[in-house]
């Protein structure tokens, strides 16, 4: 992924709940209180990751491949 302007980290991550987001945000800004967490997203289902398609269960189904065409420049 590429991050552009002044924010120079992005995180993705898969947590069980949407409520381990902010015990992640905390254990963080507790071991670096130097960063500041300018934004963040939830998005709470996933279609597709890396080409998989994933059921309701988060469990990994048929593979649809990748192509450049899908990707944005």
């Amino acid at each position: 992924m590429r991050v552009t302007g002044r924010d120079n980290l992005l995180l993705s991550v898969w947590p069980r709940s949407p409520g381990d987001c902010a015990a992640l945000e905390e254990r963080i800004l507790r071991r670096h209180p130097e960063l500041r967490i300018s934004e963040r997203g939830i998005t709470l289902h996933t279609a597709k990751r890396m080409g998989r398609l994933l059921y309701r269960d988060g469990q990994g189904g048929a593979h649809v491949p990748i192509t450049a065409a899908a990707c944005p420049a």
